[in-house]
């Protein structure tokens, strides 16, 4: 146990188990790093929404990108594009993504660091994704700093400028290592708090990008209702059938 006091300043006075603070970081760092693993494979691997092709082209619909037709969505009226690349009107929110060359429904982004869209069937594994990233970061963060303070307690036996100086010079890979996770916990804190805005809106990054509905936003109900919304209801099912033949003129 390490016990750390500084005369100098009366408020900090406080007690290190080192066993007990090891135990719990590790323990810590095992769940939140799992639960990160989880939501990354699970929204990299999930179909993010994707709108079935046409194979074929209806010819009594009009060409070109300006042909349109029209959705009332809570008053307000939406036009949905014609998609050249698969043939059929866009949905309500959906946009093709030429990336994966699809189009998605309720478009967020295409992620390249998970080599997928974010969309209406993954955008909540990838929300718990960004959260459990941002708190693992945190934690890691921390570990660093609560090393760091006991590093110069035990040398140096207070928290003044001279001893923290002392610190930095005879330990040099742990402030790097607070260096690197302090920022990237604040920009992953960040990206969540982001995207919290975006569901208590119930906007997506596309739209917020594009400053679409930056008015009245037809499917903004309020943050209570958009939140519940976002965290339980149902995932729509797949529209793509994987299985199906699909016959390939040679």
């Amino acid at each position: 146990m390490v016990q750390i006091h500084d005369a100098k300043s009366p408020f900090l006075y406080f007690q290190i188990d080192s066993s007990f603070c090891l135990t719990v970081a590790l323990v810590s760092l095992t769940i939140f790093f799992i639960l990160v693993l989880f939501f990354l494979t699970t929204t990299a691997f999930c179909d993010p929404g994707i709108i079935p092709k046409r194979n074929y082209v209806d010819l009594s619909l009009p060409k070109g990108r300006t042909a349109f037709t029209t959705a009332k969505i809570n008053g307000t009226i939406i036009k949905q594009y014609w998609c050249v690349n698969c043939n059929h009107f866009k949905e309500p929110r959906s946009k093709h993504c030429y990336t994966c060359n699809n189009c998605v429904s309720k478009f967020d982004h295409h992620c390249v660091w998970i080599g997928n869209c974010v969309g209406n069937r993954n955008y909540r594994r990838f929300f718990f994704f960004i959260l459990n990233l941002s708190i693992l970061s945190t934690i890691i963060c921390f570990i660093f700093v609560g090393l760091f303070i006991q590093l110069c307690i035990k040398e140096n036996g207070s928290l003044s400028f001279q001893p923290i100086l002392y610190t930095i010079g005879e330990y040099p890979h742990i402030t790097l290592y607070i260096i690197y996770t302090f920022p990237s916990s604040l920009l992953l804190i960040n990206l969540f708090v982001y995207h919290l805005q975006m569901v208590l809106q119930n906007k997506t990054t596309y739209e917020d990008i594009q400053g679409l509905y930056s008015g009245d936003n037809p499917f903004d109900e309020g943050k209570f209702i958009n939140l519940k919304k976002f965290l339980f209801t149902p995932v729509d099912k797949i529209k793509v059938e994987w299985k199906e033949i699909v016959k390939v003129s040679v």
